[in-house]
């Protein structure tokens, strides 16, 4: 460590963090001690919600536990207009090129702070969209004014 400490630049190169930074990290922690456990239990939760109702829409996702949940869309549809269209629908999504890099995917970005009809209207607007002939309006979003990002 000595060695390192001497021979490094980071001293150099580096600024400390700043407060912001610092007091964000401490909050953070009390937070995580506080209710951590609660939270990550709501978020696998929404997280096997989506992937419940994704299974039950006829869709897969792969992502595990983790609360990035991918979409990777069958050869005949087209990701991006996929995409569009759920934008239309308030939902922010996250486009992106798929592994093998032939074509795109649809990532949804999952949090504790997401209710279950969230997830539900996810679900089912993708649901919707990727169903050949659906009607193009959805049925709940007259009630529903509020822009989900997932």
């Amino acid at each position: 460590v000595r060695r390192f400490e001497q021979a490094s630049a980071t001293r150099t190169h580096c600024s400390p963090p700043s407060n912001a930074v610092i007091h964000a990290a401490d909050h953070a922690l009390f937070v995580n001690e506080q209710q951590g456990d609660r939270l990550r239990l709501r978020l696998w939760s929404l997280v096997s919600r989506f992937q419940n109702g994704m299974a039950k829409a006829g869709l897969s996702t792969h992502g595990g536990d983790f609360p990035v949940q991918t979409w990777e869309p069958s050869p005949d549809i087209n990701p991006v207009e996929v995409h569009e269209a759920l934008l239309q629908r308030g939902l922010m999504t996250v486009l992106h090129p798929a592994r093998h890099g032939f074509q795109a995917q649809i990532s949804f970005l999952i949090t504790a702070l997401h209710r279950v009809q969230d997830i539900d209207h996810a679900t089912e607007a993708l649901r919707l969209v990727t169903q050949r002939g659906a009607s193009p309006e959805f049925p709940w979003e007259k009630h529903y004014e509020k822009s989900i990002q997932l």
